[in-house]
């Protein structure tokens, strides 16, 4: 998973450049005051779902959580003279979504999103949730164990 995290900031980190902080969610938008600089990509995993394969081996199926948010001023209401700055949060979810919709690479399958949803805030901040599926295999690891032959031995009675 931390491989599949740590490309998906350099990704985002690469094509949406004018995010400010991109970083794993640990919690950091219930801080009053917030650590973070907006506008803001969080990446946290939702649930994995795991199916026993040969070896040790599991297939995995992950939803990757991409919290979205923005701090926004602009009033949107039909007269406002600037009412369309007001969208840029939704500007902002699909610039993240165009950089990650099927990227992947050989470790994970690509990203394909899955569901969108708006989380409340009391604290003038826009917050979206994108949630965002792929696969990817988990090897065990091998222990270093060698194989020993044993001679049979026959004894009587």
């Amino acid at each position: 998973m931390k491989e599949i995290f740590l490309k998906i900031q350099q990704q985002l980190t690469s094509a949406v450049t004018y995010l400010k902080y991109i970083d794993k969610d640990w919690g950091q938008l219930s801080y009053e005051p917030s650590p973070v600089k907006y506008p803001a990509a969080l990446i946290d995993v939702d649930s994995v779902d795991y199916t026993q394969l040969a070896k040790g081996w599991q297939k995995a199926v992950a939803n990757i959580i991409i919290t979205v948010a923005d701090v926004n001023l602009v009033r949107s209401s039909a007269m406002a003279p600037n009412k369309n700055d007001s969208y840029a949060t939704l500007q902002l979810i699909e610039d993240i979504h165009q950089a990650l919709q099927l990227f992947g690479d050989t470790t994970f399958q690509p990203l394909e999103r899955i569901k969108l949803r708006k989380v409340f805030s009391d604290k003038g901040v826009e917050i979206y949730t994108m949630i965002y599926r792929t696969a990817f295999v988990v090897k065990k690891k091998e222990t270093g164990a060698t194989a020993v032959t044993v001679s049979p031995r026959v004894t009587s009675e």
